[in-house]
């Protein structure tokens, strides 16, 4: 059983932790602000990833966090979903091979399997941005403390 001075030491380490935590988070996020790239689609993507990965950090972490024990698994559950399908977006194209073909006048070209492999793949890249950017839309509202 906590004394109302274990308590206040308690939620002062909380503090401290949450607030270098926060600070790192920061840093990252305008050090990435400095490289702004507003004509490439994949800067904003990043953007939004590194936002959901300081928010799953952060309740993960639990340091000034007020939700009930059942939300919070919720919200991190959510946020986890997130971060799974954008592993699975990270890892897309790692086995990926063009199966090139050297026609005989030397130029190259695709082999018919080749570019079925890289339409599928092209197709689950965005079928991932569709769920990820849908799936933040449905319960971005509900991430909050």
């Amino acid at each position: 059983r906590y004394t109302a001075r274990q308590e206040k030491k308690e939620r002062k380490r909380e503090m401290r932790a949450y607030r270098k935590m926060y600070r790192r988070h920061r840093t990252e996020l305008v050090k990435h602000a400095k490289e702004t790239r507003e004509w490439d689609y994949g800067w904003l993507y990043d953007s939004t990833i590194m936002q959901i990965r300081h928010m799953y950090e952060y309740y993960s972490e639990g340091n000034n966090i007020f939700q009930s024990e059942e939300s919070l698994n919720t919200i991190l559950e959510q946020l986890q979903h997130i971060l799974d399908l954008n592993d699975e977006m990270n890892h897309l194209w790692d086995n990926y091979e063009s199966n090139v073909i050297q026609n005989d006048n030397g130029s190259i070209s695709v082999s018919e399997e080749g570019h079925k492999k890289y339409e599928a793949i092209k197709d689950r890249e965005q079928e991932l941005y569709e769920e990820i950017y849908s799936y933040i839309g449905k319960f971005i509202q509900y991430w909050w403390d």
